[in-house]
């Protein structure tokens, strides 16, 4: 099964966790990567989306922000538009 949504984290996050819960209550299941342990990797998406905080949310391999961002397209229905 091809998960439209990905999740990029690192461990401990709240913001991480919360977009993580915001997901499951929306029932849109999401493919979460911990890139705390690949700086390198962390770094070329630091580079590639301009944001270096996480979570970095992907929907349908577009990069549409973090958690803040993930919340006002759920409010506004436009995330299952996108899915």
């Amino acid at each position: 099964m091809n998960t439209p949504v990905t999740v990029y984290v690192i461990s401990g996050c709240p913001y991480c966790q919360k977009a993580r819960k915001l997901l499951k209550q929306l029932r849109i299941p999401a493919k979460v990567i911990n890139v705390g342990k690949n700086p390198q990797f962390a770094q070329r998406l630091n580079e590639m989306t301009g944001q270096k905080t996480v979570p970095k949310i992907f929907v349908r391999d577009q990069f549409v922000g973090g958690l803040t961002e993930l919340i006002a397209l759920a409010k506004s229905g436009k995330l299952y538009e996108m899915l």
